[in-house]
């Protein structure tokens, strides 16, 4: 379970209880990651920007990290 701590919202809790998953599959010789964030709606006020957010920590800073050693955990927050 997930409880927010983001600031850039009025309503701070309103993914308190949401789920973060990770499935990792191979498909040939690639491993293939699927994040989702169970319960982040777009009825959500911060679905918008949390959705870009997730989008570049898991294809810009993730991918970085596995292939460089560094990624940018804080880059958009």
């Amino acid at each position: 379970m997930v409880d927010s701590s983001h600031n850039m919202v009025k309503d701070t809790p309103e993914w308190n209880g949401t789920e973060i998953t990770f499935d990792v599959t191979k498909e040939g010789d690639a491993t293939n990651v699927r994040f989702t964030h169970v319960g982040l709606v777009p009825n959500y006020e911060c679905f918008d920007a949390c959705s870009n957010a997730w989008g570049f920590i898991m294809n810009e800073s993730l991918k970085n990290f596995i292939t460089r050693g560094e990624g940018q955990p804080n880059a958009t927050l």
